[in-house]
Order: C-alpha cells, then sequence, then structure tokens
C-alpha cells in the first residue's frame, strides 16, 4: 500500500532543504537534441536525454513547451506515421534498440501505444510506416511488422535488402549499401511495394562511394545529398532512373527535404538553401540563408521551414512563402554551457558548444525575469569566455578577442590580439581589473595582456615553462595557475613593469576539477573530494590551507566578498573569512537541481548546467557572522490548522542524521520531508496537503536521537 501511495504522489517525494538561499526561478534545458519533427502546429524534439520535448509552434515567434515525454533511452528518429510517432530508439552501445509507437493526441501530445524489441545487426537506423506496415533498417538487415495490433507488433519478413526507406507512388525507394565492396558502394534501388514479404527489384541506380547525409522522394523525383553534393534524379520511369543534374558544394549538407518544387537543404557550415526543381532536368539556387549553427535536419510544414541544431539544442523556423527571400519568424533554444561568461545589465554571457569544427558560440540569457529567462539567438564569436568591466572577452585560435553586449542582446565585435603562433591555441582566459590572462596548453605559456582599453589591448609580458596549464583563476593582478602535474604557478602582475612567475608548488589536486579565486584567495578541487584553499597575498610565497573534506563534488565553485558558492544539487555557501575554517553558512538542496557554472551578480547567483537556476542569496551577505546555532531540538508548525499549505520549521543543535515524516491517523506515513544529514542550525519545509483529506496529521522529527512531534490539522 505504501508503494502505491508513493506511485500515485511522485512530486511529494523530493523535499527541498533551505538556509538563507531561496530559490527565484528554474528552466530545464536541453543538452543535445538528437532528432526532431514537425506535425500539424507541434514540434516533437527528440533529447540525448531519452526525452521527447513537445513544443505548440502555432505562433512561430513564441514556442511553447507544453510536454516532456519520457521513453526507454535515446531517440535516434522520430517518424510520422499519418496517426503515429514511431521513435526508434538505440542501447547504449548501439548493438540492438526499439522502435516504441504513440498515438497522437489531439492537443499534441504523445500516449504509448506499443513497442517493438528489436534484434538485428545493430540497432534500428530509419523506418518507414505505411499502415500498416512498419519497415526498419540496421547495418545489415531489413524487418518488416504488421502493426495492425499496436500492441502486439507482429514481425513479418526479414528480406534480403537494406536502404533508408522511402515509400512514395506506390513504390519503395532505398538508399542502399553495399558492404561486401572495399570502400562500401551505394546505389539507390526502386522496388515493387507489395508488403510484407514481395518487393522485387526494378532498377538499382549506382551512386559511389560517398555515404548518404539526405535523401527524400515525391512524385517522380528524388534528391540525394552524399555529403558536399547534391544529386537530382528522374524516376518518373522506375525502370531508367536518371542523374540529371549535380550541384557541387563545400558545405557539408546534413538535411534534405523534397515538397512540391522546392528542395531545401541544411549544412554544417550554416546555412540553408532553397533550390526550384519545377524541371528535374534544370534546377537552380533560389535563395540562401545563414542559420545560427550546424544545421541537423529540415522540415517543410505549410509556409513555414523548420531547421532542427542538435548541438545547440533547439530550432529556428524560417517562413518561406516567398523562397527567394527566407525570413526568420521564430526560433526555441536551450543550449547548455560549454565555458564561462558573466552577466552585463541582466544578461548572462556564456559559452556554448558551438558548430562541427569550433566551438565559437556564445549564448545569451535575458535573466530579468527569473521565471522566464528569455534566450536569444546564438551568437557566433569565441570560446573560453570572460567577463570583466562589462565587455565580453574570448579566444579565437591562437587571438584574444574583446566585444561589446549591445542593448539589443548583439555582440558588437571590437579588437583583436594575436599571442603566440598560428596552430598554438589559447586553451583558458581570465580577465580581472583591465588584465587579461591567457593559457596555451599546447606551448606552455600565459599572456598577460593589458585590456584596460579595449580598443587599444596590448601585450605586456610572457611567461614560458609552466608545463600543462590546466585551470586558470586571477584577481588584483595576481594569477593563479593549476597545471595538470598538481603544481600551482602564481604569476605576480600587480606591477606592469615587472610581471613576473612568483612561485610554483606543488599541490593536491583534481584537474578537472573547480578554480576560483577572489582577492587573494584562491580555491580549487582537492583529491578525490573537497576543497582546498590557498593564500596568495604574497605570491612568491603561497600558503595552503588543510583540505575542507567533503563527499561531495566540488567542481562548480565561485567566490565572492568572503563567501564560496558550490553548485552541486542546489546550492551551498561557505563563510571563508577564515580559509583554515570554512563553515557552511547557507544553502538550497534540492536533488533534482543539477550542477553548474556559477555567475554573481549582486544578490543573485545563475547558475547554468542541466537547468538555468536563479537564486536569492542576500540571506548570505552577512558571512563573516556565524548564524545562530539552536541550544534545542523544536518543532513548530504554521500556519496550524492549514489550508492546502503550511511551514514545518525545525532547530537543530547539532549536526546529524535526521528523517522528518508525516503521519496520518492510521500511521500511514504519507510524505517524507528529510532523510539525509542536516547541518546545525535552523531548517524550514513547505507541507502541501492539496491531494490529501481534510483531517488530522501528524509531523515527527528525529536529529541524532532527539525526538519531537507535532499535530497538523488540514481543514479544507
Amino acid at each position: 500500500m505504501r508503494n502505491l501511495f508513493f506511485l500515485l504522489f511522485p512530486a511529494m517525494l523530493i523535499a527541498q532543504d533551505s538556509l538563507n538561499i531561496s530559490l527565484l526561478g528554474k528552466t530545464e534545458l536541453w543538452g543535445i537534441s538528437t532528432t526532431m519533427m514537425v506535425r500539424d502546429h507541434f514540434a516533437y524534439v527528440g533529447l540525448y536525454s531519452g526525452e521527447i520535448v513537445i513544443l505548440d509552434v502555432s505562433d512561430p515567434a513564441a514556442p511553447v513547451e507544453i510536454q516532456r515525454q519520457m521513453i526507454s533511452d535515446i531517440p535516434d528518429q522520430l517518424t510520422d506515421g499519418d496517426s503515429l510517432l514511431i521513435a526508434t530508439i538505440s542501447d547504449d552501445w548501439y548493438e540492438n534498440g526499439t522502435i516504441e509507437i504513440y498515438r497522437f493526441q489531439e492537443n499534441g501530445t504523445l500516449s504509448f501505444a506499443g513497442e517493438v524489441e528489436y534484434q538485428g545487426h545493430g540497432a534500428p537506423q530509419y523506418t518507414s510506416l505505411t499502415w500498416p506496415w512498419l519497415m526498419a533498417q540496421d547495418w545489415g538487415s531489413f524487418k518488416v511488422w504488421n502493426i495492425t495490433d499496436l500492441a502486439n507488433p507482429v514481425l513479418m519478413d526479414e528480406p534480403d535488402m537494406n536502404g533508408s526507406p522511402v515509400v512514395d507512388g506506390g513504390l519503395l525507394y532505398l538508399w542502399h549499401t553495399n558492404y561486401d565492396t572495399n570502400p562500401w558502394t551505394y546505389s539507390l534501388q526502386i522496388r515493387e511495394y507489395e508488403p510484407p514479404s514481395n518487393f522485387p527489384l526494378i532498377s538499382e541506380l549506382p551512386l559511389g562511394n560517398v555515404g548518404l547525409s539526405g535523401f527524400d522522394v515525391e512524385a517522380g523525383r528524388a534528391v540525394v545529398a552524399q555529403n558536399d553534393t547534391i544529386l537530382f534524379i528522374d524516376v518518373s520511369n522506375p525502370n531508367t532512373p536518371i542523374i540529371t543534374s549535380r550541384l557541387y558544394g563545400n558545405s557539408g549538407i546534413r538535411g534534405v527535404d523534397l515538397q512540391g518544387d522546392l528542395v531545401s537543404v541544411v549544412t554544417r557550415a550554416q546555412w540553408l538553401a532553397l533550390f526550384d526543381v519545377q524541371s528535374i532536368d534544370n534546377p537552380y539556387l533560389i535563395s540562401h540563408v545563414e542559420i545560427s549553427d550546424w544545421g541537423s535536419g529540415v522540415q517543410l510544414v505549410g509556409d513555414q521551414m523548420y531547421v532542427h541544431s542538435g548541438v545547440l539544442s533547439g530550432f529556428e523556423i524560417f517562413d518561406v512563402s516567398n523562397p527567394s527571400s527566407p525570413v526568420r519568424v521564430g526560433y526555441y533554444f536551450r543550449y547548455i554551457p560549454y565555458g564561462g561568461g558573466g552577466v552585463i545589465d541582466g544578461k548572462l554571457v556564456y559559452a556554448i558548444q558551438g558548430n562541427y569544427s569550433s566551438s565559437y558560440s556564445v549564448g545569451i540569457v535575458d535573466i530579468s525575469n527569473p521565471g522566464a529567462p528569455h534566450f536569444s539567438l546564438p551568437k557566433v564569436f569565441a570560446e573560453n569566455i570572460s567577463v570583466d568591466n562589462g565587455f565580453i572577452f574570448g579566444s579565437v585560435g591562437n587571438s584574444l578577442v574583446v566585444g561589446a553586449l549591445t542593448p539589443w542582446g548583439e555582440i558588437n565585435p571590437g579588437g583583436a590580439i594575436q599571442l603566440g603562433e598560428v596552430g598554438q591555441d589559447l586553451s583558458q582566459i581570465s580577465v580581472s581589473d583591465g588584465i587579461a590572462y591567457c593559457a596555451c596548453l599546447e606551448d606552455g605559456v600565459l599572456y598577460v595582456v593589458d585590456v584596460s582599453d579595449p580598443a587599444i589591448m596590448s601585450l605586456l609580458e610572457e611567461i614560458h615553462d609552466i608545463v600543462g596549464p590546466a585551470l586558470l583563476a586571477s584577481d588584483d593582478g595576481i594569477a593563479s595557475v593549476i597545471t595538470n602535474h598538481d603544481s600551482l604557478v602564481t604569476v605576480d602582475a600587480r606591477n606592469p613593469e615587472n610581471i613576473h612567475l612568483a612561485s610554483s608548488i606543488p599541490i593536491d589536486v583534481t584537474s578537472w576539477g573547480g578554480v576560483a579565486m577572489s582577492g587573494s584567495l584562491l580555491a580549487h578541487s582537492g583529491s578525490p573530494n573537497g576543497l582546498v584553499f590557498e593564500d596568495v597575498s604574497d605570491p612568491a610565497h603561497p600558503i595552503s590551507y588543510p583540505v575542507f573534506e567533503g563527499s561531495e563534488n566540488y567542481r562548480r565553485i565561485k567566490l565572492s566578498e568572503g563567501r564560496l558558492f558550490k553548485s552541486y544539487r542546489g546550492l551551498k555557501c561557505l563563510d571563508v573569512t577564515v580559509p583554515a575554517a570554512p563553515v557552511v553558512y547557507a544553502y538550497y538542496n534540492d536533488p533534482t537541481l543539477e550542477s553548474g557554472y556559477i555567475f554573481i551578480e549582486g544578490n543573485r547567483a545563475i547558475c547554468v548546467g542541466g537547468d538555468l537556476s536563479i537564486f536569492d542569496i542576500s540571506g548570505t551577505v552577512d558571512a563573516g557572522e556565524p548564524p545562530v546555532i539552536p541550544d534545542q531540538f523544536e518543532l513548530t508548525v504554521f500556519p496550524n490548522p492549514f489550508n492546502n499549505e503550511t511551514r514545518i520549521t525545525f532547530d537543530v543543535p547539532r549536526a546529524g542524521n535526521a528523517k522528518v515524516e508525516v503521519f496520518d491517523v492510521t500511521g500511514r506515513i504519507v510524505e517524507t520531508l528529510v532523510d539525509s544529514r542536516l547541518e546545525a542550525g535552523t531548517h524550514s519545509y513547505k507541507f502541501g496537503g492539496d491531494r490529501l483529506a481534510s483531517g488530522v496529521y501528524f509531523v515527527r522529527g528525529n536529529v541524532s536521537g532527539l525526538m519531537k512531534t507535532a499535530k497538523l490539522v488540514l481543514l479544507r
């Protein structure tokens, strides 16, 4: 009975424990999106996290997320099959997989209808559904199911053929791979379509040894993309398909859509191109428009063209009612961080994973409304982002570049300065107080650049022989470099006339961990866990403090005015005014929140990782004055009696294991508020009774053997 209760009330299993920090808003980010399709005015985006996000795009300028559908694993392909959505899903090793079938509901949401456990020569790669026949192809086999009974699909046949299937005009078109040749060779096969077992070959058109990157067929015309080449094929006579034209480029085609006389192509080089194929013998380019990043797929629905970007986690919408002049009318991105950044005039700027050859994209998010942050179109600018004095600095190859953020969310590029040899890319940058510190991992050099006037950046010094600079932080004219050889290198730049390597000492460090600096205090991850502080006020003789032990992840940390913030399953604040004895001063614990990069703006902390969370940290400004520790265990409830919601508060005199549970009059547990270790202090939790019947309930707290019970009265 208890398990059934938890099943019915899953939201009640997670309690947010907080002290001096409150959550202002949270927005889930997507991570990498793997596939996308559009049906009517709903968009379906598959995520690497094993979800399908459903959005209402009836207003292209303002797409609205309406549901997240959990599926069994990573969706590789989403196929629109009449009233059904077909999702092909690989297992972790891409050896087998599942084909899941969902019904489209009138409101755009999905309901599970059935599944096929796929056992073949690898995971299912391509599917096609023409009711009631479901076809799927993997790396070496082809299968056909009858799905009349969706709950019990029946495998009908495994014909000796392979290829990406498209059914059009009563014929089956296959992009066929010949695995017996070296290298593999490819062809377009045209077969009669008489499922489940009869697919006699009509003709086969050899297409060389360049693999498929896009394929579509409609009304006697086929379009095939092979990396940088588009083939236009006349298939009006299936016995003699003819390549009528070839168009060449160097942009890396990633998706093709053919509808009517319009062919749409997206590329890795960030282009959407439209072709007129009214005459398949003489196709021509109508127009092309730049897209935000590497295009992963394209689909035309009515007059709206949807361009999917898997790397940037989202899509753009173009109005192509006039194909000669496509107009971007909307977009929806939920890009994840790839590096540092900062806040400028209420806008969060951070590096994000960019296109196929680099990571030079920057995300800009208006966080003026914490509950509804606005994601702008990504900007191609730089990587290794750092913000100082209202300017954005970043690296492009071996150059340090600077830009200014406009009030409307654009980046105006400024100057650039080349550092070192071409090909020796900058791996880390940190900018503070008008000085930029730029590390090159490959040649072991730290470049010190005067950026006090971004219009005339100048190189001040080169510090050589820093072996393997992995992490970098700076403040007040001092730069600290943590190397992948477990050493701390300190550079003194307080006197521009005498910038020098002041010291190099061995330290206990996790090189992949976090690093932060404020004034002369440096913090970094210890090994295997814990936190290490270094006093670099005398750069020639840094002082290492004892490791602050812990079992938690200290990869994402930030120092600010005597406080250290750590992002992991929430946000924690340590008072570090005495680095030898840090004290946990404030926290917001929530296991649903992921760790992320931390940015401080006044009394707000913004954490960006798997989600974008904004916290009120005004309650931490008194760090340095330890919180009042209660002298005895107390438990109070207010208001009581209550309607829908009350707050349960308890004072903990000493740290220890705690369990706080709410029972009904039969002794049944209706909610577990806490089942973990708690620090000494006052703790407060919301308890919602919106799903409970009116009546009497009891809350019992047990902390390190100290126990209290209180009565709650819920009134409707």
